[in-house]
């Protein structure tokens, strides 16, 4: 598996945009983890459009809104860890349904975080169902029986792209709550983390790495793949709000 560690956080189109661009490569499988610079918010793939006054008010407080491949409710991006496993559909770890997946990575996550010290576990049940309309803005307002929480509040979530004979699915591990994100837990509210974010990539990464036990190669972007994402993201992430 390669196994790639942004050393600079992307901004919110760009992140996007080289999510999708690994989801449409031809490498067999990579598990990529990055940062968010300037913070964003990433609408779900079948969320309204925000309002122009709602847009101008998240760019005015230096959040920038862009839309993802993958479904559920908004997420603002701030300190956090995320995390995106890309492969081809049908072959491990995308041979089985999306819980199998989604349980493969949370349960490295959730073993990393308990050696760390933070209390986590999955949520101990799904929501009723609700419609789409109230559905509540923000994705962790809101947590699934594949969720992972602690001290009762959802610290990582994740979700899932098919394309093309390949899979994509990606999340994010929340460093630091931000105050206009909602309720969410932090690792932060249990342990000293590193100064620096690149530093709690590396450390998650390489623990995550190890505890999926699947052998990972240190990599970065190929030439192809990079062209690809700057070639995405002028597309499809620059204006992604009005999608």
């Amino acid at each position: 598996m390669r196994l790639i560690v942004d050393t600079v956080a992307g901004s919110p189109s760009w992140n996007m945009a080289v999510d999708e661009a690994l989801l449409l490569s031809s490498h067999p499988l990579t598990l990529r983890f990055y940062g968010w610079q300037p913070f964003g918010i990433s609408l779900g793939h079948f969320q309204d459009n925000l309002s122009e006054a709602e847009f101008r008010r998240w760019q005015e407080d230096g959040i920038d809104v862009v839309r993802r491949l993958t479904g559920g409710g908004a997420i603002l991006h701030g300190r956090e860890v995320t995390y995106c496993l890309t492969g081809v559909d049908g072959v491990f770890p995308f041979n089985q349904g999306v819980e199998a997946s989604y349980r493969l990575l949370h349960d490295a996550i959730i073993r990393v975080v308990q050696s760390l010290g933070v209390p986590a576990g999955y949520a101990s049940s799904s929501p009723p169902a609700i419609k789409h309309r109230e559905q509540p803005f923000f994705c962790y307002a809101r947590t699934t029986k594949l969720d992972i929480v602690a001290g009762g509040k959802k610290l990582v979530g994740s979700a899932k792209r098919r394309r093309g004979g390949r899979a994509l699915q990606h999340g994010s591990i929340i460093l630091q709550a931000h105050p206009q994100g909602g309720s969410m837990a932090a690792l932060s509210s249990w342990i000293e983390l590193p100064q620096s974010e690149f530093e709690c990539r590396r450390l998650l990464a390489d623990k995550i790495a190890d505890e999926l036990g699947f052998g990972t190669t240190p990599g970065t972007l190929t030439p192809t793949e990079h062209k690809l994402a700057l070639e995405l993201e002028l597309i499809h992430y620059k204006t992604s709000n009005r999608r």
